[in-house]
């Protein structure tokens, strides 16, 4: 199925069948099975050499794919729900963790200081905008501070908790328009400028949750918009028109 065709399904429920949406979830699952064996040869390799039992070893993914698991859209790049942010990580460290499986959130900005903390080497802190998870992973205990993310610096979020709070203010979005507004696709691509999801309840992030009081929603914005506006993620001299700020002000 060629890429021009999927995007015309996406904007056109009936274009794809469900047959279609079975072969495509399959082929995903292929390369995903196929990128397993390549990963499995490497660390044969590494046994072989006789260095795995001291090395540290991290597999994981930078996102997901939406696949039409929330809205019709398949890909990840016009996506800020879960399937497309949702991913997960992968640490062999012998010696150094216990063999478990943690659920919860971390951030891929975690990934740098967790790694250089499990090998014993000194690092600062302030020199990096995720923080080590090293001692979570250690203790068995999921990770608990608040992540960020961002979509093409026009749309951000917030994860606290169960509870997910997203800006994504009017704008123009580029190819992303026809999956960012409440108008195009039959309401299919309902992204509506304020976001809040109880991710615990509401998992498919179906129910928005945004304006109806709740106590979570204002001490998330106004975390979140402490992120946008601080030195780490805004550029005073490029992202001065930036709707987000706008929207923090």
């Amino acid at each position: 199925m060629s890429d021009d065709v999927l995007k015309l399904g996406m904007l056109d429920p009936e274009r794809l069948t469900a047959e279609d949406l079975r072969y495509l979830h399959a082929v995903y699952a292929s390369q995903v099975s196929h990128t397993d064996e390549l990963f499995g040869l490497l660390i044969d390799g590494l046994g072989d050499l006789g260095l795995l039992d001291d090395a540290i070893v991290l597999t994981g993914s930078d996102h997901g794919e939406s696949l039409a698991q929330r809205t019709n859209y398949m890909y990840h790049g016009c996506s800020y729900y879960n399937p497309a942010l949702a991913t997960s990580w992968s640490i062999w460290a012998p010696g150094r963790l216990p063999a478990q499986e943690l659920p919860g959130w971390s951030s891929s900005v975690d990934l740098a200081p967790t790694l250089l903390d499990l090998a014993g080497l000194e690092f600062r802190a302030s020199d990096f905008d995720g923080i080590s998870l090293a001692e979570s992973l250690r203790l068995g205990t999921p990770p608990s501070h608040n992540l960020f993310f961002e979509r093409s610096t026009k749309t951000a979020g917030i994860v606290a908790g169960d509870h997910k709070y997203v800006l994504n203010p009017e704008g123009d979005y580029g190819a992303c328009n026809p999956y960012n507004t409440v108008e195009g696709a039959g309401h299919l691509y309902a992204n509506e400028e304020v976001e809040l999801f109880d991710m615990g309840d509401d998992p498919l992030e179906q129910s928005n949750l945004a304006g109806l009081g709740l106590s979570e929603e204002s001490a998330m914005h106004e975390d979140l918009c402490a992120w946008l506006t601080g030195s780490t993620w805004v550029n005073q001299a490029q992202d001065v028109d930036n709707p987000l700020l706008e929207a923090c002000r």
